[in-house]
């Protein structure tokens, strides 16, 4: 079937139209007979609607997921008493390092608080060079305090103080 271009009603192909007896055109492709308008526009409407529905539940997944992941907020630098010291936050893992002698900490986040340990070299073993540490982490999140001491038992030996940078 092809369109007549003079009545613009489907005929055979073939060289004239069998409604109006108009030329039909060469090398005009076939025309198959489509569904009423009103079926193909519910048919888009059904794509359209289905393809909103589908970018609808991406974004609500996304920030579903981003909602639950946790906030790092040990990460980053920190001027400290201790030199500059540089931390890492991975879910309530804390691990980093600290200019004085080539010191190291780890720990746990709850709320905010960290618990952990620091040690430094040369044996970076407890009871002269490790032991416990804990700091909290300020409410606005730009400063720590803290102490720590020798081994992990005993007296605080001193005090952990920094903002970040």
């Amino acid at each position: 079937m092809v369109i007549c271009p003079n009545c613009k009603k489907n005929t055979p192909d073939g060289k004239y139209c069998e409604h109006c007896g108009g030329v039909l055109p060469i090398n005009q492709l076939p025309v198959t007979p489509s569904a009423p308008e009103a079926e193909r526009s519910h048919k888009r409407w059904i794509i359209i609607g289905g393809t909103v529905l589908v970018v609808l539940i991406v974004f609500v997944g996304i920030f579903i997921v981003m909602g639950k992941q946790p906030t790092a907020p040990w990460s980053g630098s920190w001027d400290t008493n201790w030199g500059i010291m540089t931390l890492s936050q991975s879910g309530d893992q804390v691990t980093g390092t600290y200019v004085y002698r080539s010191g190291r900490i780890s720990g746990t986040v709850s709320g905010n608080t960290l618990t952990g340990t620091w040690s430094e070299s040369p044996t970076y073993q407890p009871p002269e060079q490790a032991g416990d540490v804990i700091l909290k982490l300020s409410n606005d999140g730009i400063s720590i305090t803290g102490d720590w001491r020798y081994g992990s038992s005993g007296g605080w030996s001193g005090d952990w103080r920094g903002k970040k940078i």
